[in-house]
């Protein structure tokens, strides 16, 4: 159950370390390129291989920013799926304003890497399914039971500690989140 919320939390601290380390290599690397077209006893031979470390380190920067804006839109997901109720492919696109074919593999890769638990897509529904059995169509949100005893209980809203997800539970109930596993009270 931790183990989705450890994926999404390693994957964010992978993306911010390769956004910050691109940073430092390419201004170190692109001084160091300045400097050597500017000694004119440095050979071309130098300056071309400091050139390509530039690169490198620009290309660690985009991956960085790529798996930053991963962890945006698995976050944006789960605050759409669980707020809104939203579990259709072509809604979560008009909502996040990419395309169906794009957000049915960027699901498709967030499941594949374990950052939902309990997730598939249903293919025949062209939807998202979170946490078990398909519902049908006609059933907009979960429909509750009602409590046939005389007894209040206390409803508490939640945000999920793992993937930020929404809801109401019970006062003091153990939970656990529908979207990516994590237990809580």
């Amino acid at each position: 159950m931790k183990k989705t919320q450890a994926k999404v939390i390693a994957s964010a601290l992978a993306g911010r370390t390769a956004t910050v380390i691109g940073f430092i290599g390419s201004i170190f690397f692109l001084i160091c390129f300045i400097v050597a077209l500017a000694t004119p006893e440095m050979s071309a031979d130098v300056a071309v291989v400091i050139a390509v470390f530039v690169l490198l380190f620009i290309l660690l920067i985009a991956k960085g920013k790529q798996i930053t804006n991963s962890i945006t839109r698995f976050k944006l997901y789960v605050f759409l799926i669980s707020s809104q109720r939203i579990t259709s492919i072509r809604g979560l696109a008009n909502n996040t304003s990419q395309t169906l074919d794009f957000v049915k593999d960027d699901l498709q890769s967030m499941i594949d890497k374990k950052f939902f638990a309990n997730a598939f897509i249903d293919h025949a529904r062209d939807e998202i399914i979170v946490g078990g059995v398909s519902k049908p169509k006609h059933l907009a949100a979960p429909q509750t039971q009602p409590i046939h005893n005389h007894t209040q209980v206390e409803m508490e809203p939640y945000n999920c500690p793992g993937c930020g997800a929404p809801g109401i539970k019970v006062q003091k109930a153990l939970i656990i989140c529908a979207y990516c596993g994590t237990a809580f009270k």
